[in-house]
């Protein structure tokens, strides 16, 4: 590890000491499924190791990272097919794609409408696209303790609370088919992660000696992520935090979403009638 560059060094100790990260690897990992002998990008992984492990389910990987930190810290750990994003546009070419993971990055683009067009172009006619994003919730402690401990996700300068299954439907009905879409992550472990990033946050902004200060935070946080996880236990009722959605590459063809009499949508009748 002495010869990876500062950023690569924290995020291999950050990776093995965070829970949260393990179980978005996890559920993007079981979404995507076999990747032999496919051509496959990642975008907004932002971890070095979440993309490393990543490649090793089989077949080409391309990562997209969103500043030039993750970029240094995933060509060190990766070594190769490694990119920044610019904007929304991505440097790629048509239908070059068998699978496109995005993770938490519709909070973070400006249009997330011109970003799902993007992820189509890029994509072969029969791809997949596997999308994470917070689970924005009705009724949640998680909103206000964000707000409180300075976690909110930014999206053109304002706040992002997450977004809906609705919302997924939504943004990706006009060239997608939505295959399923999964909730993880209770409120023990995201409660846990808001109070350790903030903890991190505070250590990398301290100038001297910063990722050593943010990896003692994460040494720090392992047991605290480990109880967490056995309160989770008791709340499996509940719905998760964070949502992921598999959906499928078809011809772009956009529709009109048919309304009830009730003025909801189809999406949202079906939503609402399915339990927790």
């Amino acid at each position: 590890m002495s010869a990876l560059p500062p950023e690569a060094v924290r995020d291999a100790h950050v990776f093995r000491r965070s829970l949260p990260m393990h179980i978005k690897l996890d559920r993007i990992v079981r979404a995507v499924g076999k990747t032999d002998g496919l051509t496959c990008l990642e975008i907004g992984m932002d971890n070095g190791m979440m993309s490393y492990h990543l490649r090793k389910t089989g077949g080409t990987w391309h990562t997209v990272a969103t500043h030039e930190a993750a970029v240094r810290s995933a060509r060190a750990l990766v070594e190769e097919n490694v990119h920044v994003l610019k904007k929304e546009a991505l440097p790629f070419k048509k239908k070059v794609f068998d699978v496109v993971v995005a993770v938490d990055m519709l909070a973070r683009v400006e249009n997330s409408d011109a970003f799902i067009a993007e992820c189509h172009r890029m994509l072969k006619p029969d791809g997949r696209l596997a999308l994470t994003v917070a689970n924005r919730k009705t009724v949640t402690l998680i909103r206000p303790l964000r707000k409180l401990l300075g976690g909110s996700r930014d999206k053109g300068g304002v706040p992002h609370t997450g977004f809906t299954e609705s919302d997924l439907f939504v943004m990706l009905k006009n060239g997608f088919d939505v295959h399923g879409i999964n909730k993880f992550r209770r409120f023990f472990v995201e409660f846990t992660d808001l109070c350790v990033q903030a903890l991190a946050r505070r250590a990398s902004a301290s100038g001297e000696h910063a990722e050593r200060k943010v990896m003692r935070v994460y040494s720090w946080a392992a047991p605290f992520y480990f109880v967490a996880a056995q309160l989770d236990m008791l709340l499996l009722l509940t719905r998760g935090h964070y949502l992921i959605a598999i959906a499928q590459r078809r011809a772009w063809l956009p529709r009109k979403t048919p309304i009830l009499t009730d003025g909801r949508t189809i999406s949202e009748a079906v939503l609402s009638s399915i339990p927790g």
